[in-house]
């Protein structure tokens, strides 16, 4: 496209304008010319012609910025999706590698444990934790890559049984810990089933280990609110700093010591981008010493529109 049809497509609105206001001008002149009456009523006539010009002038500049914005925001879309791409590729291709190593360095351990001296169990065991938590890892990014980006259908879920199912799945932690995780009586709600799990699991999980009393205990409870379903997983816990309750949320970010509490950091940000994929929105609750809430909401509509994330 030549720079002269680019400068007319982008004016066309204030030329069009321009153009009326000249004609609407110069028919008041010849009107004013036949009826004897140029000085007054031709100044009159002359008078929508620079307003008419800067509204159109107006109009072009802020149709051209809603373009480039509309544009920016698709570029930033296209690249965000070739990220997640990426990421879910990479992710796809560790986990072979990092599943053998996992596999062959718990053999190590279990068959020849007893023929290395205490220094060459050390290496491996150092060894199989490291690919235990790679393997974790990797399974969260690729989880986080997919997301709001292959779908799920929107079904009726107990919402007692993705409870059941995590506290299931967590039963070495919770063994371990001598916790108790409780539910009260919580609704069927319309969700994507594995991704809500998802979410029960990670909150449940933290509510465990980072905690310090002799029984850690964490209560899952829901109200509705506002045309919404609200959830709480309320803990015994440590707790967390007022300033750092917005940092729990980021990817890979963990406020307490690793070798201590254990987890990659990943879990919050897991739950924030399912809970928001569905519509809702999730905040946390917490003083040092005295315990963390995690809200999260589910929109009652979606049981209405059957929406896929």
């Amino acid at each position: 496209m030549t720079d002269v049809k680019r400068f007319f497509l982008a004016h066309a609105w204030s030329i069009l304008l321009g153009y009326i206001g000249v004609v609407t001008a110069g028919l008041a002149i010849v009107h004013a010319v036949l009826t004897g009456t140029l000085g007054l009523i031709s100044v009159i006539g002359l008078l929508p012609l620079p307003a008419l010009v800067l509204a159109g002038s107006m109009y072009s500049k802020t149709t051209r910025l809603e373009r480039d914005a509309r544009e920016q925001r698709e570029e930033l879309e296209a690249v965000r999706r070739e990220l997640e791409d990426y990421t879910y590729v990479v992710s796809h291709e560790l986990k072979e590698p990092l599943r053998s190593l996992r596999i062959f360095s718990g053999f190590l351990l279990e068959d020849y444990g007893d023929r290395l001296d205490e220094q060459g169990r050390d290496y491996v065991q150092r060894l199989h934790r490291a690919s235990v938590r790679l393997s974790s890892l990797v399974d969260d990014l690729l989880l986080l890559s997919r997301i709001g980006q292959t779908g799920g259908a929107v079904e009726r879920v107990d919402m007692n049984e993705l409870v059941a199912e995590a506290r299931d799945e967590l039963a070495a932690l919770v063994e371990e810990s001598e916790a108790t995780v409780r539910a009260q009586p919580l609704p069927v709600v319309a969700c994507q089933r594995r991704l809500m799990g998802e979410v029960f699991k990670n909150v449940i999980a933290n509510g465990i280990r980072f905690n310090e009393e002799e029984h850690p205990v964490v209560e899952v409870s829901c109200a509705e609110r506002n045309g919404a379903f609200c959830f709480s997983a309320r803990d015994n816990g440590i707790g967390i700093e007022p300033d750092r309750l917005e940092d729990v949320f980021d990817l890979f970010t963990q406020l307490h010591p690793r070798e201590r509490y254990g987890g990659n950091g990943a879990g919050l940000a897991i739950c924030k981008k399912i809970v928001e994929a569905h519509g809702g929105r999730i905040w946390v609750e917490s003083l040092p010493g005295e315990g963390t809430v995690v809200w999260f909401t589910i929109p009652k509509h979606m049981e209405e529109t059957g929406e896929v994330l």
